[in-house]
């Protein structure tokens, strides 16, 4: 049982998020066409570090995560190397595949890293949905 303040909670209040009669969790709506895509609970990420350096974790909510190595409270690693940029992100649906994923670039050499980011399609929002107030008007 995940506990009231984690990810699945927060976004089971977004009008576009429905829980399925199967028990899945999925996002979008019939009229964007994704409405059977499974949330993704966990992601590995890379960020680009004020010094050119490369840091790979991985996390259940990236928009926070994202906030706190920019606070400077994210890692120790990072914390010094500020300001950080999200350059790379991959979604699943299972913590242990995310982290499998993490230990898996942390291996990688550092051109294999830019490769991999070179030819990574990253469509990520700053600001989190849930972030903005109710009030706003898009």
């Amino acid at each position: 049982m995940r506990r009231a303040g984690s990810d699945v909670f927060r976004l089971s209040r977004h009008p576009d998020i429905r829980s399925s009669p199967y028990g899945r969790t999925t996002v979008g709506s019939p009229s964007t066409g994704a409405y059977n895509r499974p949330v993704s609970a966990f992601y590995c990420y890379i960020l680009e570090c004020a010094d050119g350096s490369f840091y790979t974790g991985w996390t259940s909510d990236p928009h926070r995560r994202l906030r706190e190595h920019g606070r400077g409270v994210g890692s120790k690693y990072t914390r010094s190397r500020r300001p950080v940029r999200l350059v790379y992100l991959e979604d699943f649906m299972e913590k242990r595949e995310a982290m499998r994923r993490e230990r898996a670039i942390k291996s990688y050499t550092r051109k294999r890293k830019e490769e991999l980011i070179q030819h990574h399609d990253l469509t990520f929002q700053e600001e989190s949905p849930h972030d903005r107030s109710e009030d706003s008007v898009d």
